[in-house]
Formats: structure tokens, sequence, C-alpha cells
């Protein structure tokens, strides 16, 4: 019943078959763009082929990321680019969504496991603590992926094998359920991204429903909102400073944002840096203090961000080649750090926050 790989396969799926005959072209896009010369730092990881997942920031700066083949939790220090590695308790090589608390605490998705860990951070041996989420009605895990923070410090989860939204208050470890309209868990929605806006609406992506999805935490009520691109399988989200949302169309190589004032909704098609190779593995995604909109594309192996007042695309190819960027996550620096998911790659990249 579990998907826990889903994103992955489709990202190494992407990649490889990008120049195939036949294959499905995004909308051309006349908007400009830049390549940057900016130079990528790439960071090794111990563990072999260890599957790198979704990327988070602490307070401290440390960059965190799951392990999905290599079964571990790990963490890079940036100043001295040691990587430490840990096995969550009960971990089942499903780690996806991470997430820093206020209090410097990280949080985690344990998809296949069906849990979300918490972790002490220590000088030597972090410490761990996990929360079950509630199973489907058939006993099966409910897939735990991507996790959010409400201003009242509640946890928000996309629940992608359940067909749920989840809130964990932390306090009590006591979750509460939000079943998707319209779900089947014969034919699931597959919630993916989430995102927490200003006024404490929580916004959820559908990889099979292809909606964005507006919860209101307070009754209940969910509005859905489909760009125009049919099936184009959303991904990551992200909140803009002037209350507007983005999200990344993985099939399509697109990007686009909903405006939630007027429910309109703008694609943006990324332009092809490669020659014959469309964009496409438009998966991390995620909107700086500027407004400036940062997302990873495998299908040109580069970084890139658009800049929404201008219209300008600026890309920065990554220096090991298909390298399948993934996550992403920017830190107080504006430095751009993303996974570089390819077994035989297997880093963490930073985009200098100089460049941006």
């Amino acid at each position: 019943m579990l998907i826990a790989c889903v994103a992955l396969a489709l990202l190494l799926a992407a990649c490889s078959t990008s120049n195939a005959a036949g294959n499905q072209q995004p909308n051309a896009s006349t908007l400009p763009y830049n390549v940057s010369v900016a130079a990528i730092r790439e960071f090794p990881v111990v563990t072999p082929q260890s599957g790198l997942m979704r990327p988070a920031v602490d307070s401290a700066g440390n960059i965190w990321f799951g392990e999905m083949a290599g079964n571990k939790l790990g963490r890079l220090d940036p100043h001295t680019g040691k990587v430490q590695e840990w096995q969550p308790p009960h971990a089942d090589y499903g780690i996806m969504g991470i997430v820093a608390d206020k209090q410097g605490h990280i949080w985690f998705a344990e998809q296949n496991a069906g849990y979300i860990g918490e972790v002490f951070p220590g000088t030597t041996t972090p410490t761990f603590k996990i929360f079950p989420t509630p199973p489907r009605p058939d006993k099966y895990t409910s897939g735990p992926n991507d996790l959010a923070f409400d201003q009242h410090g509640n946890l928000w989860i996309t629940e992608q094998s359940a067909d749920r939204i989840d809130r964990l208050d932390v306090a009590t470890g006591q979750f509460k359920e939000y079943p998707l309209a319209g779900s089947n868990l014969a034919h699931l929605l597959a919630p993916w991204g989430v995102a927490v806006d200003a006024k404490g609406y929580v916004w959820f992506s559908e990889l099979s429903g292809s909606k964005l999805v507006r919860l209101d935490p307070a009754t209940g009520a969910q509005q859905s909102y489909a760009p125009p691109t049919k099936n184009a399988s959303l991904m990551e989200i992200a909140t803009a400073p002037d209350g507007s949302l983005w999200f990344a169309e993985y099939l399509d190589g697109k990007i686009g944002r909903l405006d939630p004032t007027s429910g309109t909704i703008q694609e943006y098609a990324v332009p092809a840096i490669v020659s014959g190779t469309p964009a496409s593995g438009i998966y991390g995604l995620a909107v700086d203090a500027t407004g400036a909109v940062w997302f990873t594309d495998a299908g040109d192996n580069a970084v890139g961000q658009f800049q929404p007042s201008s219209g300008q695309f600026t890309f920065y190819p990554i220096p090991t080649a298909q390298s399948v960027p993934y996550g992403l996550a920017i830190d107080s620096a504006r430095n751009v750090w993303f996974t570089e998911g390819a077994s035989n790659v297997n880093a963490v990249g930073m985009v200098p926050g100089a460049s941006a």
C-alpha cells in the first residue's frame, strides 16, 4: 500500500527518459533566463547509495536529511563538512519530511514505519522520541510524508497512504485527523507537500489528485484549486511574503502561483537550459525572504531561481552530472541547500547566498 519511494523513483525515471523519443514536452516558455557560474559546493555523505531525501536547516545552521536507502538520519555541519548519521528507533527505510522547531528539535516523518520522530540534538548522540500516527481503517500505515508547524506550535502532516491531513499537538502527543474530501483509499489522492500561511490556513498539494487544497483548522472545511495543467503531479508547496502559494508541477516542468484572494492560478513553464532536454522533475521548492522562488530541476541537473517581479529565471548547474537534485531548503544567510538523490552521487549541495 505504501508509496514511500514514489517521488525518488519518479525523479530517476524522469532523468533517464528525458531524451527519449515521444517524451511529452512542456509548453515552451518565452520568459528570459540566465545561467550562473556561481560555485556550487558539494558535501559527500558517508553512507554510499544512501537515497537522500528532503533537507532542513536547524537554528545552528546544520543541515539535516533523511537517507531512505541507508535507513538513517544525517546531519551536515557546513562549517567543517563533517556528516554524522544515526539510525532512528524502529526506522523502516522511510524518512521523508524534516523540519526544525523553535527549540532546536528536529522532527521527521518515518513513512514506512508510520510515525513522527522528534530528535533532541546533543553534542555527541541525539536522543529520539516517536509518535505513531493513527493507521488507516484497514490497519495499514498512514504514510506520513511532509511536515509544517503552525503559529501555535502544532505540527501538520500529510498522510499520503491514508488520504488524510493530521495535526499533532506536540505537548500532548495527540493527533487530530482531517480526511481529504472525496477520498477513496482504493484510488489515493496522495497528499504530498504542506504549508501554513500567515492566517493559519493549512495548504497541501495532491500528488495524484493534482490539486491545491486549503484546510480551515477551525471548521475542517476544505477548498480545492486545480491548475490549468491536468495531471501535473503537484509536489512541494511554499508560502510567499505576499501571501501567495507557490508549487512545483513535477511532470510538466512548471512552477505555479496561487493567489488565495482571487483563487486564480498562474503557471510558468521552466525553460530548458540543456539542448534537447525538457525541464522536468521539478520537485523541491522554497520561497526566500525577498519573494524569490527556488526549485530543483532534475531534467536540467540544476537548481533554479525565479523572480516573480521580473519573470526572470536564473539557473545554477550542478557540477556532478545526472545528480538528481531533490529536496531544497534555505538558511538564514540565503544559502540554498539541496540533496542529490542519484545513487552514484550521494551528496548535499549548496548554492552560496552571495549569488542569490
